[in-house]
């Protein structure tokens, strides 16, 4: 399993703002040892699983981070900066995303990671992908296990919640995303079930939304576990730049109420910091 990017990787800025990662590969079974040079073009990534969004593509042209690109791949890196098991999707799809979510949402001590799919003619879904950290004889890789439907239309977009909640009290946790985030901010909540990520709920947001169009900025809406089964603590900015509202979703009628709880600001895109930011929202609740 990768911990860091190390050994002989060297990160530079270059095509599409991307960063490449040069590899240096031994290949040996001859006299000598030869260095074959791997260059990856790489996007975001998670340093402890070395997962990573990679082959920036031009074909799928919304520019909702301001940028003109998206990425066709998403694959493993190894401790020593080889590029391990690519996935890549189908031409007339990207992943719409700048962030490697890594989740365990069954308890398994297996990780998944989350990601936003787009597709030409029927825009965004929010995808589930399993990882393998492999063993002695095999490389880790990632592969897809499960999907939302993609909301319809192209050029629309998602954004998802950090955190994960199980509802219901069946071991498994539920996610949220915000569907449409610029035009009409909408909260739903999915479940996973086998290969799909099935719709709990659906609730107009109005002036709440986690995503400005043309923005980096992914993280700041929350999803959390509160103090009762069957509901979660929303945290979700507001749109207009104001202070973000905290929420109580109540599974049982599908609701989502505004609360009085104050935001917090302890989060950042790190797992560690959401859990935090979990915990200063569930102690208001005494």
């Amino acid at each position: 399993m990768a911990k860091s990017f190390s050994g002989g990787l060297q990160a530079l800025i270059a095509g599409f703002g991307a960063i490449v990662w040069t590899t240096t590969l031994l290949l040996s079974g001859s006299a000598g040892a030869q260095a074959v040079v791997n260059t990856v073009k790489l996007g975001a990534c998670d340093d402890l699983l070395g997962v990573c969004l990679a082959n920036p593509t031009q074909r799928y042209k919304h520019g909702v981070f301001g940028q003109p690109f998206e990425y066709g791949t998403i694959l493993t890196i190894d401790e020593n900066g080889a590029a391990l098991r690519p996935y890549n999707l189908p031409f007339e799809q990207v992943f719409e995303d700048r962030r490697v979510r890594v989740v365990d949402l069954d308890d398994d001590r297996l990780s998944e990671v989350i990601l936003i799919v787009a597709d030409r003619n029927r825009g965004a879904a929010i995808a589930l992908y399993a990882f393998d950290p492999g063993d002695d004889g095999n490389s880790a890789t990632v592969y897809p296990m499960a999907q939302s439907d993609f909301i319809g239309a192209p050029n629309r977009w998602l954004n998802p919640l950090d955190g994960a909640v199980d509802l219901d009290g069946d071991g498994s946790r539920e996610i949220a995303v915000i569907e449409t985030p610029h035009i009409a901010p909408t909260l739903r909540v999915h479940q996973w079930n086998g290969g799909q990520l099935d719709t709990l709920a659906r609730i107009p947001l109005g002036g709440y939304s986690n995503h400005a169009f043309g923005s980096l900025q992914l993280a700041g809406s929350l999803f959390c576990e509160a103090d009762t089964t069957g509901r979660a603590l929303v945290q979700i900015p507001r749109a207009d730049g104001g202070p973000a509202g905290v929420f109580i979703f109540d599974l049982a009628d599908g609701t989502l109420l505004l609360t009085e709880l104050q935001p917090t600001d302890r989060y950042t895109a790190d797992f560690f910091m959401q859990n935090r930011a979990c915990a200063a929202l569930l102690e208001q609740l005494g």
